[in-house]
């Protein structure tokens, strides 16, 4: 909802600046109209969506199934190997903060050029680049979104084609989407890191169902265990007194296993926060 009133304003935006623009000076008047329209309908579209989106709360303790023919393989995936959707909730979660910084660079591009003069050739061209910029991004980002996956022995992650020995492994991090304790529907993953800044994402809850299953559980939890995971320490405290306070999403080693064998619902509190003594 956040996202349709920004665009809102960008189209209003454009609308006035549209309206004191001298029409002679404009190489086709026409073309930014049609722009802050369909920006103003996709705003408008955004915020009646937003408000009649009401999720229910999931409480959910049920694991799902595991996949046929898993067993066979060396590498069991941790998570679905197909997602439901063109991209993990987490992929595009770094953009999710920034809904006014995102608006703005959309306006300040699209409504100048198209109030600008442009030649026959410029849309052509334009749609052809952007398209070949969507795939490009669509690709790299499907597939640094695919699960990692871990050996049968839990010493080893494999993140696209690199392995991660799980011995290597030194914080891990919460995420989650919606960040409010009452969210409803609400995304969990865990960041593990190693020592040579190599990450892991494994998604937990997904629109507030369990996405792993028992036996990727205890593989996980096993891999953790074998790991020294610890709370980040700043240079200027190496004893790791205001740990919580720097790093307040970082997990302890028994926090990541709490976390990974029972992932917070929609209302329960996520185990970050917490003092340090």
């Amino acid at each position: 909802m956040l996202y349709g009133v920004f665009l809102l304003l960008i189209s209003v935006g454009g609308v006035v600046t549209l309206a004191g623009t001298d029409q002679n000076e404009a190489d086709d008047p026409l073309r930014g109209w049609v722009l802050s329209a369909v920006l103003g309908v996709v705003g408008l579209t955004s915020i009646i969506r937003g408000v009649r989106r009401q999720p229910q709360p999931v409480h959910s303790s049920d694991r799902p199934e595991s996949e046929p023919n898993v067993d066979v393989q060396e590498w069991m995936p941790l998570g679905p190997s197909r997602s439901r959707t063109l991209f993990p909730w987490w992929a595009l979660h770094v953009f999710s903060g920034q809904p006014l910084l995102l608006a703005m660079m959309i306006g300040a591009f699209l409504i100048p050029v198209a109030a600008g003069p442009l030649g026959a050739w410029t849309w052509p061209l334009a749609a052809a680049l952007l398209a070949a910029v969507a795939i490009t991004v669509s690709a790299v980002v499907r597939r640094r979104s695919r699960p990692p996956r871990i050996s049968r022995d839990a010493t080893r992650l494999l993140v696209g084609t690199k392995e991660i020995p799980t011995a290597t492994l030194t914080t891990a991090m919460v995420i989650a989407h919606p960040w409010e304790p009452d969210a409803t529907a609400r995304s969990i993953a865990v960041v593990l890191t190693a020592s040579d800044r190599s990450r892991a994402v494994v998604g937990l809850r997904e629109r507030g169902l369990l996405v792993l299953t028992d036996e990727q559980t205890e593989l996980l939890i096993a891999a953790i265990e074998r790991a020294h995971i610890d709370l980040p320490r700043d240079k200027d405290d190496p004893r790791g007194r205001f740990s919580r306070m720097l790093y307040p999403n970082h997990l302890t080693k028994s926090d990541a296993l709490q976390l990974v064998q029972e992932p917070p619902g929609d209302g329960e509190p996520l185990p970050v926060g917490s003092s340090v003594t």
